[in-house]
Parts: C-alpha cells; sequence; structure tokens
C-alpha cells in the first residue's frame, strides 16, 4: 500500500517548499522515487498577442533560470538537484498530465486559504485535486510528513477500507481516529417526522443511527486490518465537523475519499475542497473513493 513515485508540485515564488519537504520525508518512509516539479505559464498565456515580439530564445531562458531556482529550493530541503524538472503549461492540468506519464501515485501540493476570488475560481491545489487521477496531498504545515495522529473521514460504504488501509500504510506509527459525519435528521426529513406525529422520537431514532454507524465503523477497521486510537461519529455539517474535530484532537492530517463537486459544488466547493483549504492540518485526499 505504500507510495513508489511522489511529486512535489513547487511553487518558485514560496523560497522554500513545505509540500517538497513532506514529499522528502514520506520518500524516506517508503522508500520512494521523488520528483521536484514546478511550472511555468508558456509566454504566449502571459502576454497574449505579445508574444510575437519576445526575443529568440526567450523562453528557453526563463525555463533554465526557473530550474536554476528549483534547484536551490531542492538544496535547501536536502532534495537531489536531479530530481529537479520544470514544464511550461496551464498550471493543475501541466502537473496531472506530467503524473499520469510518469505513473505517479502521489501529489503533494500547498494548500493554502481562500483569498478574494479564490473562493470561487479556486487555487492551483484545488484544480491539481480535480484534475489528477492519483492521491493529493495538500501540505500546509511544517510537519514534513512525519504525521502523528490522523484524522481519517470516511462515508461508511466499501471503498472505505482502501481510505482506511492508505491511512494507515501512510503513517504507520501514527494514532488513527476514524470518523463519520451524519447530518441531523431534522434538516432532510422534518416533513417525513412531522407527518408521523408522536409515535417517532427524533432522539431515539437519532441515537439509533449513531449506533449503527458506530458499528458499521468497527466493521470497516477490522476489514482495513487497523486498530483505530478512537471511532467518532459526529452530527451536523460534514467539512465543520471534521475541521473541529482535527483542532480538538490536535491532529497534523486529515484522510478522506475525493468526491467530485456537481452543480453548486464548483461555486461553494465540495466537502474535500472545503475541508483541504480550511483545516489547520496537512489532507490526504485519496482519489476514486468515496
Amino acid at each position: 500500500m505504500s507510495y513508489k513515485r511522489i511529486l512535489a508540485a513547487i511553487e518558485l515564488s514560496e523560497g522554500r517548499s513545505w509540500p517538497l519537504a513532506a514529499a522528502r520525508g514520506l520518500t524516506a518512509q517508503h522508500d520512494a522515487r521523488l520528483i521536484a516539479l514546478s511550472v511555468m505559464e508558456p509566454v504566449s498565456q502571459l502576454f497574449g498577442g505579445l508574444d510575437t515580439m519576445r526575443e529568440p530564445g526567450f523562453e528557453h531562458q526563463m525555463s533554465a533560470d526557473a530550474l536554476a531556482e528549483l534547484e536551490e529550493i531542492c538544496r535547501i530541503e536536502h532534495v537531489p538537484s536531479s530530481a529537479a524538472v520544470v514544464e511550461f503549461g496551464p498550471t493543475a492540468a501541466t502537473v496531472a498530465n506530467y503524473a499520469t506519464m510518469h505513473k505517479i501515485e502521489l501529489i503533494t501540493v500547498g494548500a493554502h486559504g481562500f483569498h478574494g476570488l479564490e473562493y470561487f475560481l479556486g487555487t492551483t491545489a484545488a484544480g491539481i485535486l480535480h484534475a489528477a487521477h492519483c492521491d493529493v496531498l495538500g501540505v500546509r504545515s511544517q510537519v514534513a510528513g512525519r504525521y502523528q495522529r490522523l484524522v481519517v473521514a470516511v462515508d461508511g460504504e466499501d471503498g472505505s477500507v482502501e481510505v482506511l488501509r492508505k491511512a494507515a500504510a501512510l503513517a504507520p506509527q501514527a494514532k488513527l481516529e476514524v470518523t463519520h459525519v451524519i447530518k441531523p435528521l431534522l434538516a432532510d426529513h422534518g416533513s417525513f417526522i412531522a407527518s408521523m406525529g408522536q409515535e417517532l422520537s427524533v432522539e431515539g431514532i437519532e441515537g439509533r443511527m449513531h449506533e449503527v454507524v458506530q458499528n458499521r465503523l468497527k466493521d470497516l477497521a477490522v476489514k482495513a486490518h487497523i486498530e483505530p486510537a478512537g471511532i467518532h461519529v459526529l452530527q451536523g455539517t460534514p467539512s465543520k465537523e471534521i475541521k473541529r474535530l482535527v483542532r480538538r484532537l490536535g491532529a497534523d492530517l486529515v484522510v478522506m475519499g475525493c468526491g467530485e463537486p456537481a452543480g453548486s459544488g464548483w461555486l461553494i466547493g465540495s466537502t474535500t475542497q472545503n475541508v483541504l483549504h480550511g483545516s489547520s492540518s496537512d489532507v490526504l485526499v485519496i482519489r476514486g473513493q468515496q
């Protein structure tokens, strides 16, 4: 279940790179191959029609300068300069395509909060998350891949077993806290319950739901061959409750399956995207689950 090919997506403007540090730490743990990739927008996209006026070799010089800068970041993060690669193209699509071509299993990328129009237009991390066909680790801390406590958020379906297994494989020595968030019963079924009069107790139904979900999470943990430090059945808005649990436990990584946004999700973000940009911890998104 370990990762063998890891790609760190690097923004040169950062000077140093937490995503690269995290990738380096995980590479050492998993005996993996590491690639440090920086993507530059083509001159034609930066300057439009003025692109035809550029001097011969201008783009080549840009690439050489970027590579030298990236190699310096690699030096700072104790990564061999041979791992540095510079590509031209739209950032998210280029990273995703490179990962597919080179059979990358995990991409690490900086995960920053939303600012201004980014809330509606998305960020580089969100773009890579939606474009990539492999797992994506959003890095916002200096933990450098040495995770001690994980919150693993699952939907309770059979695919959750894979999420749990990957979480355990990523940080074998870490404590795993398994959680599932259910919406308040009245939020989705208020009219139905009201029509039943006094025959049903909302508290009783919700208590039974918690019990069923608790047992389901225990079964999933057994199937994944893990012993979680805790199982948490929460109630409320999933992204808010997951982030609240992370803060309460002092977790340094959230692991969750990737659900594609639909409809208004492209504007307000899916649960995965909201956690990616709002959690105080790093966030590992498992592609193809949930």
